[in-house]
């Protein structure tokens, strides 16, 4: 016999919103017309809502005043993604270790769940955590569009902690082989320029007043994303620093505050 579907009703909706996290699972059944839990599951989080039975983060620590903290902050204005009470973060296999890392970081135990072929991403819920972060740097849903806002970090080296994060997260270092020189290298949405700007100028401030190496601008760039491969002409703001002593000095930095980054990146950079 097929199984009768209920449609949900606002009563219902009100109970789940309210009892979710913290209710006996039988009860929830129970005064919920006999669902099956996985029904309830799949629209609790539809509704992002969590158990807190089920949670093991403490995302706490992303809104400490701590270099860790901003670097994972810049990380995730770059590659993650926030909902009304979720941090979302899918990384590249070739970069697993790095989403583990973030994982500790927050001190979750949730599933690394794999997305196509090479993708891997870690969702992390708390409604008062996310809020707070959202309002402290006027993050959006769609960031991309809505760049986060900067101008309320003080501390230089949260400043600088946050850059690399999201260098790490958006950016890519490019080595000419022929003479032996860099590229530092971050394409954003043309919103971004505005903060791509603001980093030049803290850089300069930062690490070297004497070093004229910053450039920021728009323009066409046939490239793919992520979420499609095939390659595409995209209008997007672009960052760069050519000077090879300004980007040993911000690796030279990055290391002296004990930042986490990726060993692709700035790892691959060897001092004269």
């Amino acid at each position: 016999m097929q199984r009768k579907y209920y449609q949900w009703t606002d009563d219902e909706l009100s109970l789940l919103t309210r009892l979710y996290p913290t209710a006996d699972k039988r009860f929830l059944i129970a005064n919920l017309r006999n669902r099956k839990w996985s029904a309830i599951q799949k629209k609790a989080q539809k509704l992002e809502l969590a158990r807190e039975i089920e949670k093991y983060n403490d995302m706490s620590e992303l809104l400490k005043e701590t270099v860790e903290a901003y670097y994972w902050l810049g990380f995730l204005m770059a590659d993650g993604s926030f909902t009304k009470n979720r941090i979302s973060l899918a990384i590249s296999g070739d970069d697993l270790d790095h989403l583990k890392r973030f994982r500790e970081f927050v001190k979750s135990t949730n599933t690394l769940s794999k997305v196509g072929n090479n993708y891997y991403r870690l969702k992390c819920t708390d409604g008062s955590i996310v809020r707070a972060l959202r309002e402290k740097f006027n993050i959006h849903n769609n960031k991309t569009h809505n760049p986060c806002t900067l101008s309320g970090i003080s501390n230089p080296d949260l400043m600088f902690a946050l850059f690399i994060g999201f260098f790490d997260g958006d950016g890519s270092l490019y080595k000419n082989k022929k003479w032996n020189s860099f590229s530092l290298y971050i394409v954003g949405h043309p919103a971004w320029l505005e903060n791509f700007q603001s980093f030049g100028e803290f850089l300069q401030q930062y690490l070297s007043k004497s070093l004229k190496c910053r450039h920021c601008w728009i323009a066409n760039k046939t490239t793919s994303v992520p979420q499609n491969p095939e390659k595409k002409t995209y209008r997007l703001a672009h960052f760069s620093i050519t000077n090879r002593q300004f980007i040993e000095a911000i690796k030279r930095r990055a290391d002296e505050l004990g930042l986490p980054y990726l060993q692709r990146k700035l790892g691959v950079l060897q001092e004269r």
